[in-house]
């Protein structure tokens, strides 16, 4: 039985300021409890989701000379501790001094998310499939260390969350990355079909002295990247998103009681010459309003309006003017391409679904453009449909801020995304519903955002507020199997 794809999917990094590929750091520190002030040995200190990574000594002491130069974020996290954050520049004060605070048990949440003994067994699959995926990649990785996991479903309301004590310990082996992942957050609502998860990333290359491994890594962490969100953000701030071959265009999400008036019954091009088919066009109209003697002075209006441009954009039956959302509608353009012709739509407000259309078009998931150029419905429920906009935008369109250091963009409703150098992976088709019916396309993405203040990208294509972005659909498939670390180049 095919299941519908959960929608909403939220990346799992946090914020991280821009990386620098050259020079050293110099930065020496020491990680302490925050109460004692005794050394906190094995403490991890690394730049997330990146390959920059120091271990404490005995002492609690770390060197980052091998790390970039400033400005960066720096994550320090070990067993048992809040995990903390730092923002590293030229000008912080060297030795770095870190005390970490110890996390408290709080027995009342302890009670109320008391692991299932057989969590695993009910929920690992789900779990690994939400994330780190279930493509070809996902196959390649194993969670080495995973009765960490613990696992509990709240029936009251419809969740899964899931909590590990230690970090988890992930290997790739299709990317060639042995990442360590401290888990914060991750909560499944089944019931709105939505699922959100958070962390710190550390990456480090696994070795390998077989050649081929080695290339096949390289081959791999290519095909990762390119389309990846990653690729898309680097693209923005680099002002490159069409070279790179992502297409943008604006995306309505309307509830299905509004699809008759998005979505017109039949779309006609008509020349004004031809008088044949305007009468056949008026003679349509008319019957939309019980017969009413009117077709004459409507195709005197019509003929003024290919000299003027009197006729109003919207069209209600004369009959119906007075009715309140008229059910009958017909829509009028002239055709851009030709001024001899006018374009013709029309409306049936009643109509709630492809299924109560008399358009015979076909529609299976979301494609750009139907045939007769109007934007295309993309059928996701019973009670909302996506409309896409067929015509694509500039980046520049919705950025509102650009300088060396970052961009800002925001927008409203949603961007449809798609990359087209690259088709859909057969993995992700066969659980969108239609399954193996569906023909790849090129990868298409929907993103939206949770505040107008928008979302500032860095270089490296990190963005924040992280989790104030959304993503659905490709992004929200390409999951830890095609994370890559922000310090990849390709």
């Amino acid at each position: 039985m095919k299941t519908l794809p959960y929608l909403l999917f939220l990346l799992p990094m946090l914020l991280l300021s821009m990386i620098r590929v050259s020079g050293q750091t110099g930065f020496a520190g020491k990680v302490v409890d925050k109460t004692t002030g005794e050394p906190l040995a094995g403490a991890a200190v690394f730049i997330n989701n990146s390959t920059y990574a120091q271990v404490c000594d005995v002492e609690g002491h770390f060197d980052l000379s091998s790390f970039p130069s400033p400005p960066f974020e720096l994550t320090i996290a070990v067993v048992g501790y809040k995990t903390a954050t730092l923002q590293v520049t030229a000008s912080t004060a060297r030795p770095l001094e870190i005390a970490l605070e110890a996390r408290p048990v709080d027995l009342r949440e302890a009670t109320v998310l008391s692991a299932e003994k057989d969590g695993w067994r009910k929920y690992g699959k789900q779990f690994t499939d939400d994330f780190i995926g279930y493509s070809p990649f996902a196959a390649q990785c194993t969670i080495l260390n995973k009765d960490v996991l613990q696992f509990r479903y709240h029936a009251q309301d419809n969740t899964l969350t899931v909590w590990a004590d230690q970090p988890l310990r992930i290997r790739n082996g299709a990317t060639g990355y042995q990442i360590t992942y401290w888990l914060e957050d991750y909560v499944k609502y089944y019931t709105s079909r939505r699922l959100f998860f958070r962390g710190y990333t550390q990456f480090a290359d696994l070795n390998s002295r077989k050649k081929r491994k080695m290339k096949s890594w390289t081959q791999n962490r290519g095909t990762a990247y390119h389309g990846s969100l990653n690729h898309f953000m680097r693209s923005l701030y680099q002002g490159c998103t069409a070279s790179e071959g992502f297409a943008i265009r604006r995306m309505k999400r309307i509830a299905g009681s509004d699809y008759g008036k998005y979505v017109p019954v039949w779309t006609d091009t008509i020349p004004f010459a031809d008088s044949s088919r305007l009468r056949t066009l008026i003679a349509h109209i008319g019957n939309d309003t019980a017969g009413r003697p009117w077709e004459e002075a409507a195709f005197r209006t019509l003929m003024l309006w290919k000299d003027t441009g009197t006729l109003p954009t919207r069209f209600i039956a004369p009959a119906l003017e007075q009715v309140e959302d008229a059910p009958q509608q017909y829509l009028f353009a002239r055709d851009a391409a030709d001024s001899g012709r006018m374009i013709v739509k029309y409306y049936d407000l009643n109509r709630l679904s492809p299924q109560d259309s008399l358009m015979t078009a076909r529609l299976s998931g979301i494609r750009v453009e139907s045939k007769m150029g109007t934007p295309a419905p993309a059928f996701r429920s019973r009670s909302t449909f996506d409309m896409v906009n067929p015509a694509i935008i500039s980046a520049d369109s919705f950025i509102r801020d650009r300088s060396a250091s970052s961009v800002r963009f925001s927008f409203a409703e949603y961007l449809f995304v798609t990359y087209t150098p690259e088709l859909e992976e057969r993995a992700y088709l066969d659980r969108r519903p239609g399954g193996s019916k569906l023909s790849p396309g090129a990868q298409a993405s929907i993103i939206s955002l949770a505040s107008e203040k928008g979302i500032t990208v860095y270089p490296d294509g990190n963005f924040a507020p992280a989790y104030d972005l959304m993503a659905e659909d490709y992004w929200a498939y390409e999951k830890l199997d095609k994370l890559l670390p922000l310090d990849y180049r390709p």
